[in-house]
């Protein structure tokens, strides 16, 4: 039997292999470029004298431990802090020029932050006693009425008996603030009662405010220090601490933050990001009165009635309506306009106040070929009258809330409007009528008020009423 040859095997084995390579190291260079990273990366190593403190990265947190070396840093102006539980680092903020595939390197002096001599001292904020944490039951305090900005004062600096007369000297004054634990309001006007018990205060606490770019001014609880970012306050005592940034022509991201100390070594960051104001958006506030045009006030300007719509600052911003007779005005509103939300929306409702005051309007005896389909009738603003289809000899306008109401009345083209003081269970009688002189028509009003109801539906017993509400 003859042997068969294997030459179409390999020539059918070596044509697969031609289509095959080619797609293999298609997809595979498909799947590289789909799978990497655009982003590019750099590494860097952080050093410290006391091994095991958290390093930071812009403010955040890598989970990483000195001495480490990190892979996938990306690449740029890095700001580099390391933390530890009463640990001070020198310097306070390394900024690092991070560049692909090359090692970066910042390194951290450590020292014990208990051996500080003088802590720095900061403004209290207004209304907390800086010693609202202590877990000591004797230790727990009222809030008192807080001092002035200007006076810097830390409460750790005070006997009980200089801070009872502190507090006693002080106008009250209470923000609403996080409510603190264990925390108990005095009442009335007597002196706060101060226990007896020697106050702990925390030693070897730090936090430190950094920002991108640096040279900010930092606020702390409202009030402005002397210093500048990145700068480290160390030794302060337990408390709430907000912090926020000035510098000029610049928005700060977030645009406060608040840090609570409450343990000895404590040791926090509060990172900004700066962004200058020209190369933002500028944020548009679009503001509206409903259902009637009324007043609106953007931090205490003028800027429309009934609608408006203004270019804004960053910040809060604060939307008050004006008042309108016989309506409830629209509580202000603040807005935050930040880089996340620059453009807003605000709509004030009017709700409208009701009462038993009403309106009649009478065609004058002598108003020739009167159409009521004609008639609009205007209170404040607010149309209530609107061309009613049924013809009437007079119309009964009612729940009408009382006092002195602009009323409007409108005939065709032809429109008048004066103030008419309502009273509540009593009629105000508009006689309209059209005078013609020279050519020229005129559309008047004649009010009588305080007409007793049953007296006016009496006299209009036998006439064609429309009563509308």
């Amino acid at each position: 039997m003859p042997r068969r040859s294997s030459r179409p095997i390999v020539q059918l084995v070596g044509n697969l292999a031609k289509i095959a390579i080619p797609l293999v190291l298609i997809a595979a260079a498909a799947w590289w470029f789909l799978n990497r990273d655009v982003t590019p990366y750099g590494q860097l190593r952080i050093t410290s004298t006391i091994k095991g403190a958290d390093i930071y990265i812009d403010g955040v947190q890598t989970g990483a431990l000195t001495d480490s070396i990190l892979l996938d840093v990306e690449i740029g102006r890095r700001l580099i802090t390391v933390r530890g539980p009463g640990l001070v680092s020198d310097p306070e903020v390394a900024i690092v020029e991070i560049q692909q595939d090359r090692m970066s390197i910042a390194t951290f002096v450590m020292s014990d932050s208990a051996r500080l001599a003088t802590p720095d001292i900061v403004p209290v904020r207004d209304g907390v006693r800086q010693d609202i944490f202590s877990t000591d039951e004797e230790m727990i305090r009222s809030i008192p009425a807080a001092p002035q900005r200007k006076s810097m004062l830390d409460f750790s600096d005070f006997g009980d008996d200089e801070l009872t007369n502190t507090n006693r000297n002080n106008g009250s004054r209470t923000e609403t603030t996080k409510p603190a634990p264990r925390l108990s309001q005095s009442s009335g006007s007597a002196p706060n009662q101060i226990s007896e018990v020697t106050r702990t205060s925390l030693t070897g606490t730090q936090i430190t405010v950094t920002s991108e770019p640096t040279g900010a001014l930092i606020i702390v609880n409202g009030a402005r220090t002397m210093n500048r970012t990145p700068y480290t306050f160390r030794g302060l005592d337990r408390g709430y601490y907000v912090f926020s940034l000035e510098l000029a022509e610049h928005l700060a991201t977030p645009d406060s933050i608040e840090i609570a100390l409450s343990e000895s070594g404590q040791s926090e960051l509060a990172s900004f990001s700066l962004q200058p104001v020209n190369k933002l958006p500028v944020p548009q506030l679009s503001v509206q009165t409903r259902p009637l045009a009324a007043g609106i006030r953007i931090d205490g300007t003028a800027v429309g009635v009934g609608s408006a719509k203004v270019s804004s600052n960053y910040g809060a911003r604060i939307i008050e309506f004006a008042n309108v007779p016989g309506y409830k005005t629209p509580e202000p509103v603040r807005v935050n306009v930040t880089t996340e939300s620059p453009d807003h929306e605000i709509i004030g409702t009017y709700e409208r106040l009701s009462g038993s005051a009403l309106v009649a309007v009478v065609p004058n005896e002598n108003f020739i070929k009167f159409d009521g389909k004609k008639l609009r009738v205007y209170i404040d603003n607010e149309l209530i009258l609107d061309g009613p289809k049924d013809s009437f000899d007079a119309t009964l306008l009612g729940s009408l809330y009382p006092g002195e109401r602009a009323i409007k009345v409108q005939y065709e083209d032809l429109i008048t409007e004066e103030i008419v003081q309502l009273t509540d269970g009593s009629v105000a009688e508009l006689t309209i009528r059209v005078d013609a002189m020279f050519g020229k028509r005129k559309l008047k009003f004649k009010a009588k008020t305080d007409i007793p109801l049953d007296k006016w539906q009496a006299r209009y017993k036998k006439s064609n009423v429309l009563t509308q509400s």
